[in-house]
């Protein structure tokens, strides 16, 4: 049979008779063909490579989502390069250009900044492939982002926290360089506005995702003149650290100190007490990823930077962590 017949029915076209593509088949597998990829990435100007930009697999959140997007798009057989570029620009500037070079079909991106990656490969005079960015979303909104509903999240930890009788709310941040940052910020602010709480800028400690951060920035707290009764902690690093200053510092939760927490662990049910914990649905965040990726790619404008926002609402486990005052406001 002629080689377009051959190509056509190892592709699994739709108007190769079912028999000629078992016989196809049956002799590939006996010669033991493997389709030339290189071959396919030059007829289809890209490859079946997904670049995976993340700032590190250390956080639970990010370990979660990459193996569920590996997992997800292996099953449509493509094969994911996985960077990480640390917060570091300058690292995130040439895994951008390195995953070009590769021919990826698509680009999974965590930014930095507020820079798109779009933006980085216009500075470079470099064609751009598909651009999908996670978590975080970048400002000139020219990229299609699937992130959580941060803002809303911790608006409602903090109201539980308020509802609960509690004024004298800490926030443990970053600096708001991401977008994660600038919205959390915004939630907590919010909460305090809507039920009519001052506030209080010596309460909000804002530094870096990580950690050393977190435990830096709760003894900031506890150590005020006019302590934090209560904390929302919006990252697992985070989280973490403030634990670890909470034990050094030798106070009990909820007793001394109720926290509250924006992160992804699965340890929070069982540590004792059990953290209350806003949940990132990192199944549903992987799946709208992939969907959008796969989607671009079927269609003719797959390269050109779309504008949907995906916004996946999380999911309030409310336990043990938070101690109720004597009064409660809203």
């Amino acid at each position: 049979m002629s080689i377009a017949t051959a190509s056509r029915a190892l592709s699994g076209h739709p108007r190769v008779d079912p028999a000629t593509r078992d016989r196809v088949r049956a002799a590939a597998e006996e010669v033991r063909y493997r389709p030339n990829a290189a071959a396919q990435a030059l007829k289809k100007n890209h490859t079946m490579l997904v670049g995976l930009l993340v700032p590190g697999v250390t956080s639970n959140f990010y370990a979660e989502v990459c193996t569920r997007i590996q997992a997800s798009l292996g099953a449509q057989g493509y094969q994911v390069i996985l960077c990480l570029h640390q917060e570091d620009p300058a690292r995130e500037r040439e895994h951008l250009l390195r995953l070009v070079t590769y021919q990826v079909a698509a680009i999974v991106h965590v930014p930095v900044g507020t820079k798109s990656a779009h933006a980085i490969y216009a500075e470079a005079k470099v064609p751009a492939p598909y651009v999908v960015e996670l978590n975080r979303h970048s400002d000139d909104d020219t990229t299609d982002a699937v992130c959580c509903q941060d803002s809303e999240g911790v608006y409602e930890l903090t109201a539980l926290l308020l509802k609960a009788g509690h004024t004298r709310i800490g926030l443990i941040t970053a600096e708001p360089r991401e977008s994660t940052a600038r919205e959390r910020l915004a939630g907590f602010t919010a909460a305090l506005r809507d039920h009519d709480v001052a506030y209080d800028p010596r309460l909000v400690v804002a530094g870096q995702y990580s950690e050393d951060w977190g435990a830096d920035g709760l003894k900031r707290l506890v150590r005020l003149d006019d302590p934090a009764t209560a904390v929302v902690t919006p990252a697992n690093m985070l989280v973490l650290g403030a634990l670890r200053a909470i034990a050094e510092l030798d106070l009990r939760i909820p007793d001394d100190l109720s926290i509250v927490t924006f992160a992804d662990f699965p340890w929070h049910s069982v540590h004792r007490p059990p953290l209350t914990s806003m949940q990132r649905p990192h199944d549903q965040m992987a799946r709208e990823v992939c969907d959008l990726i796969i989607a671009r790619q079927a269609t003719d404008d797959a390269d050109k930077p779309g504008r949907v926002t995906v916004r996946v609402p999380p999911q309030l486990s409310e336990r043990a962590s938070v101690k109720t005052l004597g009064y409660a406001y809203g």
